[in-house]
């Protein structure tokens, strides 16, 4: 029978006993307090961002605003506010949510750890922040948006007066009324 040992990442040994085999195990504590606490705040903020209502609050502002944005070069000065409100939305949003689930939570202290650890963040996370922190990010998501919103199609059909006796020449029938637009209705 041999004693196993089970180091642990902080530096210490653990002694589990006797046992029938030794076997080799690596035990992770989970890495440094501050990876931990990046490692949750992180997991809140996931929360915060993919939370339905979240993602309806930003829908709806992307698809009121998307229209004013042209894929040009040139910037329009209008974009600047439209910006602004979007940042401002967002940061609020995840700010009051994040601080509802993190007693203590800073929001300064947060945007340090992020700044810091910005190649550890991926995915809709990263999108959204980045879209907070860089316009060029930000007007390419209105774009994106745009584009996907235009191609969107919808079907118009209004009630007709149901005739008896119908023609079988294919008439012209002005009291079937079908239109087809864009989501935009244009």
């Amino acid at each position: 029978m041999a004693e196993e040992e089970v180091f642990h990442s902080d530096g210490h040994y653990e002694d589990l006993g006797e046992e029938e085999e030794a076997d080799f195990i690596i035990a992770d504590d989970g890495g440094s307090d501050d990876d931990n606490k990046f490692d949750f705040y992180v997991g809140a903020l996931e929360n915060a961002v993919m939370d339905e209502s979240f993602r309806r609050l930003e829908d709806e502002f992307i698809r009121s605003h998307c229209h004013v944005f042209e894929d040009s070069d040139e910037n329009k000065l209008e974009y600047t506010p439209i910006f602004e409100t979007y940042v401002n939305l967002v940061e609020e949003t995840i700010e009051k949510r994040l601080s509802e689930e993190i007693p203590g939570f800073s929001m300064e202290e947060f945007l340090e750890m992020l700044v810091a650890r910005k190649e550890e963040l991926e995915g809709d996370i990263f999108d959204t922040l980045l879209a907070c922190t860089d316009f060029e990010h930000f007007k390419e998501l209105m774009l994106s948006y745009k584009r996907g919103a235009e191609c969107e199609m919808g079907v118009h059909v209004s009630p007709f007066v149901l005739h008896e006796e119908e023609e079988e020449e294919g008439e012209r029938r002005p009291d079937i009324n079908l239109t087809i637009s864009s989501a935009f209705g244009r």
